[in-house]
């Protein structure tokens, strides 16, 4: 058994480690905010010191060059919506297999496992013959179903994994009372499994929100760009603009973050839940 004085320093080494841990992860961060504010001449001459004067330049810039307030704009309805459609399909493909007498249900579980084993980018030849054969270049709709194809296994098995952990005696209840298939599954089932959703949630979001190789490959029409590639329109082939591309970052990051500060103790109790619960 460790005695206080050891428990004391066992402690206070986890703070020191904890503290160091928060600064290499948010310096990044200042970094970068700092630099959005200094012109490239600045950047390069002396990367880590604050900026002369805050000036909005590099915001502007990042606007008119990469048309930035459009490319969030579409980042986030292609995140949002593979989101609501990956947790709507996860769901109803988790009730089939864990609630319902389906015959080939450990049959189509194991197939979404599969899935996960398939790397992305290993689809990318076939998923461009169709793109270009059916013409789905600069349409965000075709993107959204491919998006929520690759987010569904891991999906499937998380909300699979959670609702086999609900007594189907709350089933046989709801039932009695009246309660349809719909109804016991949207009403009943899914804010029951509110941890594994929002888990389900978070992944699928940032996973469509940081896309860049199929936004790449579908989206060529400025307007269409999503975040991913509009940054990479600021960077030229001979010269580009470092203070503007930080302020392009910056405006890419921010919103997660505050996503996350506004969402921290879903995320918390969802990814935790995620982990052990099943």
């Amino acid at each position: 058994m460790l005695n206080n004085k050891e428990n004391k320093i066992i402690k206070y080494l986890m703070y020191v480690c904890a503290i160091i841990w928060a600064i290499l992860s948010i310096a990044p961060l200042i970094f970068t905010l700092i630099s959005s504010f200094k012109s490239t001449n600045e950047i390069y001459g002396n990367a880590f010191s604050l900026p002369n004067s805050i000036d909005f330049t590099n915001y502007q810039t990042a606007m008119e060059k990469a048309n930035i307030s459009t490319a969030i704009f579409n980042s986030f309805f292609l995140s949002i919506s593979t989101t609501v459609l990956v947790v709507l399909l996860s769901t109803l493909v988790a009730y089939v297999i864990t609630r319902t007498g389906f015959k080939l249900r450990n049959l189509v579980l194991t197939y979404f496992v599969i899935g996960l084993t398939i790397p992305m980018h290993t689809t990318i030849i076939p998923i461009a013959d169709i793109i270009n054969r059916y013409g789905f270049k600069n349409k965000l709709i075709p993107l959204i179903f491919l998006y929520a194809t690759f987010q569904l296994p891991f999906a499937v098995i998380m909300m699979t994994g959670y609702m086999k952990g609900i007594s189907k005696e709350i089933d046989e209840a709801a039932t009695i009372d009246g309660c349809g298939r719909l109804r016991l599954l949207f009403r009943i089932l899914l804010p029951l499994s509110k941890p594994a959703a929002a888990t389900v949630s978070i992944f699928t979001f940032l996973g469509v929100y940081n896309e860049f190789i199929f936004a790449l490959m579908f989206l060529t029409d400025k307007s269409k760009y999503n975040i991913s590639v509009a940054l990479m329109s600021l960077n030229g082939r001979y010269s580009s603009d470092k203070g503007a591309i930080f302020a392009a970052i910056s405006m890419f990051i921010i919103p997660i973050i505050v996503i996350y500060v506004l969402c921290q103790k879903h995320v918390e109790k969802g990814i935790t839940a995620g982990a052990v619960k099943g």
